[in-house]
């Protein structure tokens, strides 16, 4: 996650008639564990620096997972590619 701004300014400065999506990890076990959820926090700052939409997955208590491969892994991957292409400007992506 640390050098996602930087590369998201970097796509967006080449490409800004694009609609980018940010689709950022949801670290929450590091914040079961008292720490920051990096790739949520960096993925909304990236996020906000471009005027992008932002997507992450969120996951029932007792499902490991942190990211969109993770949520692939249980759900369909037509509803997992639906979720990203369809956001709103800051969609929970949820099973």
């Amino acid at each position: 996650s640390g050098n996602l701004n930087p590369v998201a300014l970097n796509v967006w400065a080449k490409h800004m008639d694009w609609q980018l999506i940010i689709a950022a990890d949801n670290d929450r076990k590091t914040e079961t564990e008292g720490k920051r959820n990096a790739g949520l926090e960096e993925g909304r700052k990236a996020a906000i620096n471009i005027g992008a939409s932002l997507v992450y997955p969120s996951f029932p208590d007792g499902i490991d997972g942190s990211d969109f491969n993770d949520l692939a892994g249980i759900e369909p991957l037509t509803e997992v590619v639906n979720m990203i292409q369809n956001p709103q400007q800051e969609t929970r992506v949820c099973l």
